[in-house]
């Protein structure tokens, strides 16, 4: 099936007010498209279509796509009309984190964000390294919990310089100043 026949299917499925199958969801899940997995999270992040996919996605399964998708945005900086280029990936990424640090994250995904995002970051370029620090990290570490996570990060020798960064951006004013949404705990 094309990438263009699975965008129009999940656009078909999401905007009539019916249920969507969860197996039909996972089947796009599994897609390696970047435009088909931009399409279906699209839908997936937000709640009034997630709600309909029935039975639901466990939050595993949606924490392993999201994941997948947004670092490889992240990593591929994109440019189409589903995906999300670098920067708007590494910010839903930090969007992301903040949901799951509100909901209690009851299935433990943090860590794995926490690691993923390590091994980005290390294997990243320098574009790559500055999308996490500007767009995930330094908006991550404005919530306390968040930030006691990567705590581990402070003395890597590959990491060190992010942690430091984000730490900077805390405690020197740059989250003050910052024309994303607030509603971080500090």
């Amino acid at each position: 099936m094309s990438p263009d026949h699975r965008i129009e299917e999940i656009r078909a499925s999401f905007d009539d007010d019916q249920e969507v199958p969860q197996e039909t969801v996972r089947r796009w899940m599994e897609a390696v498209d970047s435009e088909v997995l931009g399409c279906l999270f699209s839908f997936l992040s937000r709640s009034r279509f997630s709600q309909r996919v029935a039975p639901p996605i466990p939050v595993v399964e949606l924490d392993e796509f999201a994941r997948r998708y947004l670092l490889q945005c992240i990593n591929t900086n994109p440019q189409s009309e589903w995906t999300l280029g670098s920067y708007d990936a590494a910010w839903a990424t930090w969007q992301w984190l903040e949901w799951l640090a509100k909901t209690g994250d009851p299935a433990g995904r943090l860590p794995l964000w926490r690691d993923a995002l390590a091994r980005a970051y290390k294997a990243g370029d320098a574009r790559v390294r500055e999308v996490l620090v500007n767009g995930t990290i330094e908006h991550i570490f404005e919530n306390r919990s968040l930030r006691k996570l990567f705590r581990i990060w402070m003395d890597d020798p590959d990491l060190g310089a992010a942690y430091r960064d984000g730490m900077a951006w805390v405690t020197e004013g740059g989250a003050e100043h910052s024309d994303y949404p607030r509603g971080s705990k500090r």
